[in-house]
């Protein structure tokens, strides 16, 4: 049957009469509707909940993070204000978050009082919610002092790196420390060498540095930046690390002549020989001029290509072709695919390769470099003497990984070497420690294993080390815990969580339970053996990379009885007392900051400890930042700083059972329900609105543009040339015979006149935000929102995006600008994949976009790329002036999935799609 407009509004009345009169009796009873005084409870209570911790205010020398908004509070906005912008300034972030940027005063700075050392900053927050022609309003004030800053060396790299290794000697301070706390703050210019994760190298000529923080939205390799901040040693290499601010300089600026350093060529023996030679067996520093190579060194290396993790977590290394010694890649300069494939073609080969040192590796003693990524050259290989294969055969022999305990009995081979024409004669102590393959071991202890390389007239003695038992002794966990730095132990228990990006778990049995820093291979709940050997990082005990486990039996995982603790009396753990590892339960509320959770005191929010690699899950998640008091059940992991002055973390598994949620009140509980409705902002065809026991649907105002059947909406789009028209479903949802409503406006789109090819495009000029990622919550509202043409419903059915950012930052051609979408960052590509309907064929896609970069001498041509479900890449138009041109991909099979990858950054301003 065929409904006309005028049918269409006859059924929509008689549709609201009927739900009109079955609710009647009930409608005074609403809860749903928000009150002026309501909604200046909601504006209080938001307020209520921001806060910064007296420390914080009283010794501002960073960036702080602002609360963009509550969303337990969606309909109050949130504004932030600086009575002084020139040292705190309202910003929004490269990941779309809002924050306070500080910019430290000199010491001369005519706003410091006489005597004091910071300027005051008042920081007002306003929050605000409408109601009808009212407003419910409030403001909040926070004294901020902004500490000045002395600085201790301007100059160039070299120089600053020199004053730093200067303090180090003269207070007799080891160079393998974290020495932050004797950070000596700096200036210096230079240009961005290389982007790694987050950090960057600059490099004036003199010397390189490393910057720690993620600038890659903002600066790009070749930039001329300024550098201010505290620069110290951590764990040897040199860098600036805390107080950072990173300033872009125009290429008129008076340091415009700064070049970055060359890579010169040496050997990986030379640079590790001569730096293990600038400090003592205390690791403190003899050798200040050679010792600055240690990191931001940039190197041509003669190098043989090895795919081996010679440096926990990293994939490749570089052997001295000549020697054997070997060096790590960090894995940061290959975790991209694109480089590592790039690595994979060079394994086995002899290379030149342009290197940066970075550090020493402090369990192995390995160095490691970052590769630039440039293009790695074909090199000889080496033609070696008799001595040289001696020097290269031991050090092979060096770099053999025994197992960390051998016991009697056990099966046992003397290691080789891949270099030709050597012989190697064994020798143990003791004399009988192998004995037709097998260990003979009579006493606990170590053996030596002394090798005698011999080619031709060259031959030279090395001698290896290996742990052997008479018999295996199993240790509790309690007993493990409580070992020394650097014992040997032999634990079996349960894997007992695992957490982190690196997937490190606990192992745990009836005495305790303690952590393995390192990736676990095996399931929660297996019973597995570990070899390892014990380390202390601020204080946790641990396991350190390198173990060997083993599974035992194929367990399943039970959840054990937590102690009961509070809050504060986690909080009055100390390095020597706490309870590592220990299963605990305790009461509070949720508190986020930023991405990481708090689990804070109810009645002191400021009391708080650090849910640290945990798994909140969503359904806890959305009492965070209420006065809601939850219970958890978590692992005890220690301190974030060696002095404990940091946040105390806890590991947070968010498994069934371990967590408790709130009681709500029954008004609580149903606008939850209400909260939770998922109902469309757009759309161009018929759709179900959800539903849910106790829930009903009906229709604000009648309209012609749709049919309210049950959940069931018929959609009836505007005509050609006619404005898009909004509609209002009101959800009233009965609970405990109580009315609660919310009112939810949907914007059905009008038609668009027929252009004789199927097709839907989409274009974000009316984006508004400036850099702000896009989420899976995020695409699809906004590509619905930009869906503007095509004489087809728009079927999008889901939109995911990796490095996708609705406007930009700072950078590119459009620094802080809105109107249009970045896909990529400066070393990750941009991914965006379109879901269409069951059914529908993609044949062709169109993308209006431009490249990066504004065209100038700089940049002469473009280098970006952009490809369609897997095409050949294609380089983005130039941007010449800020015109964008099409890209037309034509697919070469029809599909309903469009995937579109930028390598690294461009703009795109519209998408059309064409269907079969």
């Amino acid at each position: 049957m065929k409904i006309t407009v005028l049918g269409k509004k006859i059924v929509a009345f008689f549709a609201i009469a009927l739900l009109g009169f079955s609710l009647a009796g009930c409608l005074e009873e609403s809860g749903g509707d928000v009150t002026l005084e309501k909604a200046q409870e909601n504006v209080n209570s938001v307020l209520g909940k921001i806060f910064f911790s007296s420390d914080v205010l009283q010794n501002v020398t960073s960036n702080l993070e602002l609360v963009k908004q509550n969303v337990n509070y969606p309909d109050v906005e949130i504004k932030w204000e600086s009575n002084q912008e020139d040292l705190v300034k309202i910003e929004e972030n490269s990941e779309g978050k809002l924050e306070a940027v500080v910019t430290r005063p000199e010491l001369d700075d005519p706003r410091i009082e006489e005597g004091k050392d910071y300027v005051v900053v008042v920081l007002t927050v306003s929050a605000s919610q409408t109601v009808g022609d009212e407003v419910a309003s409030g403001t909040k004030e926070f004294t901020l002092r902004v500490k000045t800053v002395s600085v201790d060396k301007e100059g160039t790299i070299l120089e600053v790196k020199q004053a730093v290794i200067d303090s180090l000697v003269e207070r007799g301070v080891a160079l393998n420390t974290n020495d932050s706390k004797n950070a000596l703050f700096c200036v210096t210019y230079g240009r961005v060498l290389l982007q790694i994760s987050k950090s960057m190298i600059i490099s004036d000529g003199t010397q390189s540095v490393v910057v720690y923080g993620d600038y890659s939205s903002t600066c790009k390799v070749g930039d001329l930046v300024r550098v201010q901040g505290g620069v110290y040693s951590y764990f040897g290499q040199i860098e600036f690390a805390s107080e950072v601010a990173v300033t872009k300089l125009d290429e008129n600026d008076s340091h415009a002549g700064i070049t970055v350093c060359g890579y010169e060529d040496a050997t990986i023996e030379g640079y590790t020989t001569a730096l293990t030679a600038a400090v003592d067996e205390n690791r403190k520093v003899v050798d200040k001029e050679a010792i600055l190579d240690f990191s931001g060194a940039t190197y041509r290396l003669w190098a043989k290509v090895l795919k081996e993790e010679a440096a926990p977590g990293d994939k490749y290394a570089l052997e001295d072709p000549e020697t054997g010694t070997k060096i790590s890649i960090y894995h940061y300069a290959t975790d991209d695919a694109n480089l590592a494939a790039e690595m994979d073609k060079w394994v086995g080969k002899y290379v030149y390769i342009n290197a940066v040192t970075i550090d020493r590796y402090s369990s192995n003693d390995v160095y490691r470099v970052l590769w630039d990524g440039s293009t790695l050259v074909e090199a000889p290989a080496p033609s070696l003497d008799d001595a040289q294969k001696v020097v290269k055969a031991i050090a092979e022999l060096e770099s053999t990984k025994f197992a960390l305990l051998n016991y009697n009995g056990q099966e046992f081979a003397f290691p080789t070497v891949s270099v030709a024409d050597v012989t190697i004669d064994w020798a143990t102590t003791p004399a009988t420690l192998v004995q037709d393959g097998k260990l003979v071991v009579t006493e606990d202890g170590v053996a030596q294993l002394v090798a005698t390389v011999t080619c031709g007239d060259a031959s030279d003695t090395v001698t290896l080390e290996i742990n052997v038992r008479v018999n295996e002794t199993i240790v509790t966990v309690a007993e493990a815990v409580n070992a020394a730095k650097g014992d040997i132990v032999t634990i079996q228990g349960v894997v007992e969580v695992l957490f982190g990006s690196k997937n490190n778990y606990y192992i745990a049995d009836e005495t305790g339970a303690i952590l393995v820093y390192a990736s676990c291979d095996y399931k929660l709940g297996q019973t597995v053996k570990l070899i390892g050997e014990v380390d202390v990082f601020n204080g946790t005990p641990q396991i350190k990379s390198g173990a060997t486990v083993t599974l035992v039996e194929d367990t399943t995982w039970t959840m054990a009885t937590p102690k009961q603790v509070t809050i504060a009396e986690v909080l009055a753990y100390t390095a020597d007392n706490a309870l590592y590892g220990a299963y605990l339960q305790s009461s509070g509320v949720l508190v986020k900051s930023g991405n990481y959770y708090y689990l804070a005191d109810a009645t002191d929010s400021t009391k708080k400890i650090s849910l640290y690699n945990s798994n909140v899950v969503a359904e806890l998640a959305e009492f965070a930042d209420t006065d809601k008091v939850v219970t958890l059940n978590f692992y005890f992991y220690g301190n974030a700083k060696s002095d404990w002055s940091g946040d105390y973390r806890v590991i947070f598994a968010g498994r069934d059972g371990e967590y408790v949620l709130p009681t709500l009140t029954d008004e609580e509980t149903a606008n939850k329900v209400l909260d939770n409705l998922d109902v469309p902002e757009t759309v161009t065809d018929d759709f179900s609105l959800p539903t849910v026991d106790g829930l009903v649907w009906s229709l604000k105002e009648v309209s012609d543009v749709v049919i309210l059947n049950g959940e069931t909406v018929s959609v009836n789009r505007p005509a050609v040339g006619e404005a898009d028209a909004t509609v209002v479903f009101v959800a009233s949802y009965t609970y405990k015979d109580v009315l609660y409503t919310k009112e939810f406006p949907v914007v059905v789109k009008a038609l668009q006149e027929t252009t004789g090819e199927k097709k839907v495009t989409y274009t974000f000029d009316n984006t508004t935000a400036k850099g702000t990622a896009l989420t899976a919550d995020t695409a699809l509202e906004i590509f619905n929102a930009a869906y503007v043409t095509g004489d087809t419903a728009n079927s999008l059915t889901a939109v995911t995006a990796t490095k996708v950012y609705e406007g930009n930052g700072q950078g590119g051609a459009y620094e802080n600008q809105s109107g249009f979408l970045k896909m990529g960052a400066s070393k990750d590509n941009g991914e965006l994949t379109l879901t269409f309907a069951d059914g529908v064929k993609v044949t062709k896609v169109e993308i209006t976009c431009h490249d990066w970069y504004t065209q100038s001498d700089t940049y002469p041509t473009n280098s970006n790329t952009v490809a369609v479900n897997d095409s050949t890449p294609v380089l983005a138009p130039y941007n010449q002036n800020g015109t964008p041109e099409v890209m037309t991909f034509t697919l070469e099979e029809a599909t309903n999935v469009v995937k579109i990858v930028s390598a690294k950054r461009i703009f795109v301003f519209s998408i059309t799609v064409y269907f079969e």
